[in-house]
């Protein structure tokens, strides 16, 4: 099931046991503000405030390829690579958060309902219950990456990026909450075909291993790893990693995107 940016889908979506409900904050935006007004406010503040990585997009996106956004959640990485690419699939097995991304979607994007994996044999989608409810954030297929956290479960497609016609790829971000390396074994054949840059979110909390193997495991596919620092792209020195990541780091040094470049 493909949705575009008219919002309509396909035939043949499956209707989940249970959909994550939505709060009264996220149902009153949804009555009173456009949902491409609204994407636009959080692409800007994300922009200003949030990730680093999503400022280099103009530089790290290739305006003649298509681009993947794996793990789309809302689409504020899907709207920012849609602006630099010649379009872009994002995919978002959370059913409540892909309804709303398929309303906020611009020309050139399109959305389909699968958790990327290594398999296409379906799995259990784990959707942590917060304080206020259940998170749009955290949602993961890695069981082990919530810990002790209460959470609502539902049943979602999985598909191998290698098995979905997406055209010639120039990038791959992919946010899966401890999921990536399985999402690269599926996208083999892609990595070899197409060399996209990659931008993985990858943390040993979710992990629970060294980011070190991790991040090795990425560079085994021919990839040579690089971090963000002062809105610069530059190579990671292995013996910086622990001035970057793991327990004791700032807020401000904590690394979390890893960008990987064809070596």
């Amino acid at each position: 099931m493909v949705a575009s940016s008219t919002g309509m889908a396909g035939p043949g979506a499956e209707v989940p046991h249970w959909t994550p409900p939505s709060s009264m904050e996220e149902r009153l935006r949804r009555l009173c503000i456009p949902p491409r007004l609204c994407l636009r406010w959080e692409l800007a503040r994300a922009l200003r405030h949030g990730e680093r990585e999503l400022r280099l997009v103009p530089t790290l996106a290739d305006p003649r390829r298509v681009s993947i956004d794996a793990g789309a959640n809302r689409g504020v990485w899907t709207e920012m690579l849609r602006r630099h690419s010649r379009a872009v699939v994002a995919f978002e097995p959370n059913p409540k958060v892909y309804a709303e991304l398929i309303r906020r979607l611009g020309p050139g994007a399109s959305a389909l309902p699968y958790a990327l994996s290594d398999d296409s044999d379906g799995a259990e989608l784990r959707v942590p219950r917060r304080r206020k409810g259940f998170s749009n954030q955290g949602a993961t297929l890695a069981h082990g990456s919530l810990g002790g956290c209460a959470y609502g479960a539902l049943p979602v497609q999985t598909r191998r990026l290698d098995e979905i016609e997406t055209g010639d790829v120039g990038l791959i971000k992919i946010d899966v909450e401890g999921h990536e390396l399985a999402v690269l074994r599926g996208a083999a054949g892609l990595l070899a075909r197409c060399r996209p840059v990659l931008v993985i979110e990858m943390e040993e909390k979710h992990l629970h291993r060294p980011i070190a193997e991790a991040i090795a495991d990425v560079v085994a596919y021919g990839y040579a790893p690089h971090v963000v620092a002062r809105d610069r792209l530059a190579p990671l020195d292995p013996a910086m990693l622990p001035r970057l990541h793991g327990p004791g780091v700032s807020v401000r040094d904590y690394v979390f995107n890893w960008v990987f470049l064809p070596a």
